[in-house]
Protein backbone atom coordinates (compact mmCIF):
# COMPACT_ATOMS: atom_id res chain seq x y z
CA UNK A 1 0.00 0.00 0.00
CA UNK A 2 2.75 2.47 0.99
CA UNK A 3 4.44 1.50 -2.41
CA UNK A 4 1.70 1.96 -4.24
CA UNK A 5 0.83 5.39 -2.67
CA UNK A 6 4.39 6.32 -3.46
CA UNK A 7 3.95 5.82 -7.41
CA UNK A 8 0.99 8.10 -7.22
CA UNK A 9 2.36 10.69 -5.88
CA UNK A 10 5.45 10.23 -7.94
CA UNK A 11 3.06 10.25 -11.31
CA UNK A 12 1.39 13.06 -10.11
CA UNK A 13 4.67 15.10 -8.90
CA UNK A 14 6.31 14.60 -12.12
CA UNK A 15 3.03 15.89 -14.50
CA UNK A 16 2.56 18.92 -11.66
CA UNK A 17 6.53 20.11 -12.54
CA UNK A 18 5.89 19.52 -16.45
CA UNK A 19 2.32 21.38 -16.41
CA UNK A 20 4.17 24.23 -14.56
CA UNK A 21 7.18 24.30 -16.50
CA UNK A 22 6.00 24.01 -20.22
CA UNK A 23 2.93 24.94 -22.21
CA UNK A 24 3.88 22.88 -25.49
CA UNK A 25 0.85 19.93 -25.02
CA UNK A 26 3.58 17.80 -27.37
CA UNK A 27 5.88 17.88 -24.24
CA UNK A 28 2.91 17.55 -21.50
CA UNK A 29 1.02 14.60 -22.87
CA UNK A 30 3.41 12.17 -23.08
CA UNK A 31 4.98 12.80 -19.79
CA UNK A 32 2.05 12.64 -18.28
CA UNK A 33 1.10 9.20 -20.20
CA UNK A 34 4.24 7.29 -19.25
CA UNK A 35 3.99 8.67 -15.82
CA UNK A 36 0.26 6.88 -15.75
CA UNK A 37 1.67 3.58 -17.21
CA UNK A 38 4.31 3.74 -14.60
CA UNK A 39 1.99 4.34 -11.98
CA UNK A 40 -0.92 2.00 -12.40
CA UNK A 41 -2.27 -1.38 -14.18
CA UNK A 42 -2.57 0.32 -17.78
CA UNK A 43 -0.79 -0.69 -21.05
CA UNK A 44 -1.76 2.16 -23.12
CA UNK A 45 -2.56 5.35 -22.38
CA UNK A 46 -4.27 8.17 -25.24
CA UNK A 47 -5.95 11.53 -24.51
CA UNK A 48 -8.98 12.34 -27.13
CA UNK A 49 -8.97 16.13 -27.81
CA UNK A 50 -13.22 17.50 -28.43
CA UNK A 51 -13.42 20.54 -31.54
CA UNK A 52 -17.30 21.34 -30.93
CA UNK A 53 -16.86 23.27 -34.45
CA UNK A 54 -16.42 19.84 -36.66
CA UNK A 55 -18.21 17.89 -33.95
CA UNK A 56 -16.10 15.26 -33.52
CA UNK A 57 -13.27 14.07 -30.87
CA UNK A 58 -9.66 13.03 -32.12
CA UNK A 59 -6.93 11.24 -31.27
CA UNK A 60 -4.07 14.03 -30.03
CA UNK A 61 -1.08 11.83 -28.45
CA UNK A 62 -1.30 8.15 -27.75
CA UNK A 63 1.50 5.90 -25.58
CA UNK A 64 2.32 2.57 -24.65
CA UNK A 65 1.03 -0.79 -26.51
CA UNK A 66 -0.35 -1.66 -29.32
CA UNK A 67 -0.04 1.94 -31.18
CA UNK A 68 -0.96 1.29 -34.44
CA UNK A 69 -4.48 -1.16 -33.34
CA UNK A 70 -5.38 1.92 -31.30
CA UNK A 71 -4.87 4.36 -33.89
CA UNK A 72 -6.92 2.59 -36.33
CA UNK A 73 -9.60 4.78 -35.54
CA UNK A 74 -8.31 8.33 -34.90
CA UNK A 75 -11.86 10.48 -34.98
CA UNK A 76 -15.41 9.10 -33.75
CA UNK A 77 -18.36 12.04 -33.98
CA UNK A 78 -19.60 12.98 -30.21
CA UNK A 79 -21.43 10.77 -29.01
CA UNK A 80 -19.83 7.60 -30.85
CA UNK A 81 -17.05 4.78 -29.26
CA UNK A 82 -16.03 5.64 -25.98
CA UNK A 83 -14.34 9.02 -26.27
CA UNK A 84 -17.19 10.23 -28.21
CA UNK A 85 -19.55 9.07 -25.55
CA UNK A 86 -17.50 10.37 -22.52
CA UNK A 87 -16.93 13.87 -24.31
CA UNK A 88 -21.47 13.83 -24.89
CA UNK A 89 -22.14 13.19 -21.58
CA UNK A 90 -19.08 14.80 -19.28
CA UNK A 91 -18.99 11.18 -17.80
CA UNK A 92 -16.84 8.43 -16.70
CA UNK A 93 -17.11 5.12 -18.56
CA UNK A 94 -15.46 2.04 -17.10
CA UNK A 95 -15.29 -1.49 -18.96
CA UNK A 96 -14.12 -4.89 -17.99
CA UNK A 97 -15.59 -6.89 -20.68
CA UNK A 98 -14.36 -5.17 -24.00
CA UNK A 99 -14.24 -7.96 -25.95
CA UNK A 100 -18.09 -8.14 -25.65
CA UNK A 101 -18.69 -4.59 -25.66
CA UNK A 102 -19.99 -3.42 -28.72
CA UNK A 103 -19.59 0.32 -27.85
CA UNK A 104 -16.09 0.10 -28.33
CA UNK A 105 -15.48 -0.13 -32.02
CA UNK A 106 -12.04 -0.50 -32.69
CA UNK A 107 -11.83 -4.11 -33.49
CA UNK A 108 -7.99 -4.39 -33.15
CA UNK A 109 -7.69 -3.51 -29.99
CA UNK A 110 -9.54 -6.48 -28.91
CA UNK A 111 -8.00 -8.64 -30.90
CA UNK A 112 -4.40 -7.38 -28.89
CA UNK A 113 -6.73 -8.72 -25.72
CA UNK A 114 -7.60 -5.86 -23.96
CA UNK A 115 -10.25 -6.09 -21.54
CA UNK A 116 -10.59 -3.41 -19.21
CA UNK A 117 -11.34 0.43 -20.54
CA UNK A 118 -11.08 3.01 -18.49
CA UNK A 119 -12.38 6.93 -19.87
CA UNK A 120 -12.65 9.85 -17.98
CA UNK A 121 -13.45 13.69 -19.47
CA UNK A 122 -11.00 16.47 -19.17
CA UNK A 123 -12.72 19.24 -18.21
CA UNK A 124 -12.44 22.96 -17.33
CA UNK A 125 -15.16 25.40 -16.34
CA UNK A 126 -17.97 22.64 -16.64
CA UNK A 127 -17.07 22.31 -20.47
CA UNK A 128 -15.14 18.81 -21.77
CA UNK A 129 -12.39 19.68 -23.61
CA UNK A 130 -11.09 16.17 -24.10
CA UNK A 131 -10.92 12.93 -22.87
CA UNK A 132 -8.66 10.34 -20.83
CA UNK A 133 -8.55 7.08 -21.68
CA UNK A 134 -6.66 4.28 -20.37
CA UNK A 135 -6.40 0.39 -21.32
CA UNK A 136 -5.53 -2.92 -20.11
CA UNK A 137 -5.35 -6.41 -21.10
CA UNK A 138 -6.49 -7.64 -17.58
CA UNK A 139 -10.05 -7.27 -16.96
CA UNK A 140 -9.55 -6.75 -13.31
CA UNK A 141 -7.67 -3.71 -13.92
CA UNK A 142 -8.73 -0.38 -12.24
CA UNK A 143 -11.22 -2.10 -9.78
CA UNK A 144 -9.06 -0.39 -6.40
CA UNK A 145 -10.47 2.92 -5.83
CA UNK A 146 -6.26 3.64 -5.87
CA UNK A 147 -6.28 3.59 -9.02
CA UNK A 148 -9.54 5.21 -10.15
CA UNK A 149 -8.39 8.23 -7.83
CA UNK A 150 -5.04 8.65 -9.50
CA UNK A 151 -6.68 8.72 -13.11
CA UNK A 152 -8.78 11.14 -12.00
CA UNK A 153 -6.23 13.39 -10.43
CA UNK A 154 -4.31 12.45 -13.65
CA UNK A 155 -7.07 14.16 -15.79
CA UNK A 156 -7.03 17.47 -13.80
CA UNK A 157 -3.77 17.68 -14.20
CA UNK A 158 -3.91 17.25 -18.35
CA UNK A 159 -6.98 19.19 -18.60
CA UNK A 160 -5.21 22.18 -16.93
CA UNK A 161 -2.18 21.35 -19.26
CA UNK A 162 -4.39 20.98 -22.17
CA UNK A 163 -5.99 24.35 -21.53
CA UNK A 164 -3.31 26.45 -21.21
CA UNK A 165 -1.45 24.67 -24.15
CA UNK A 166 -4.44 26.35 -26.23
CA UNK A 167 -4.79 29.88 -24.84
CA UNK A 168 -0.86 30.14 -24.67
CA UNK A 169 -1.63 29.21 -28.98
CA UNK A 170 -4.36 32.00 -28.82
CA UNK A 171 -1.84 34.73 -27.45
CA UNK A 172 0.55 33.46 -30.17
CA UNK A 173 -1.77 33.61 -33.20
CA UNK A 174 -2.98 37.19 -31.50
CA UNK A 175 0.25 38.43 -31.81
CA UNK A 176 0.90 37.44 -35.48
CA UNK A 177 -2.11 38.83 -36.69
CA UNK A 178 -1.80 41.87 -34.87
CA UNK A 179 1.96 42.25 -35.82
CA UNK A 180 0.56 41.35 -39.98
CA UNK A 181 -1.79 44.57 -39.24
CA UNK A 182 1.26 46.63 -37.97
CA UNK A 183 3.03 45.64 -40.72
CA UNK A 184 0.40 46.26 -43.31
CA UNK A 185 0.14 49.88 -41.92
CA UNK A 186 2.96 50.78 -42.14
CA UNK A 187 3.23 49.43 -45.65
CA UNK A 188 -0.10 51.72 -46.82
CA UNK A 189 1.57 54.74 -45.59
CA UNK A 190 5.08 54.40 -46.84
CA UNK A 191 3.49 53.51 -50.50
CA UNK A 192 0.98 56.56 -49.58
CA UNK A 193 3.94 58.94 -49.25
CA UNK A 194 5.68 57.27 -52.76
CA UNK A 195 3.05 57.93 -54.45
CA UNK A 196 2.19 61.71 -52.89
CA UNK A 197 5.74 62.06 -54.17
CA UNK A 198 5.37 60.77 -57.65
CA UNK A 199 2.33 63.09 -57.84
CA UNK A 200 3.88 66.39 -56.96
CA UNK A 201 6.87 65.56 -59.35
CA UNK A 202 4.31 64.66 -61.63
CA UNK A 203 2.59 68.31 -61.48
CA UNK A 204 5.92 70.05 -61.63
CA UNK A 205 6.61 68.31 -64.72
CA UNK A 206 3.31 69.49 -66.42
CA UNK A 207 3.78 73.12 -65.12
CA UNK A 208 7.00 72.88 -66.50
CA UNK A 209 6.27 71.57 -69.66
CA UNK A 210 3.31 74.08 -70.02
CA UNK A 211 5.92 77.10 -70.28
CA UNK A 212 8.03 74.47 -72.83
CA UNK A 213 10.74 73.73 -70.06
Amino acid sequence: ELARRARETEALLKVGQVVEQSMDMDRVLPAALKAILEATSGEAAEVWLVDRQQGVVYLRHHEGDAKESFANITRFPIGEGYPGMVAQTGRTILSHNLTEDVRFLRQGVKAEGFQTLYAVPLRRREVTIGVLTVAARDAKAFTSEGECRLLDLMAEHIAVAIENAQLHEEVRTLAVLTERERLAREMHDSVGQVLGYVNTKAQAVKELLAVGQ
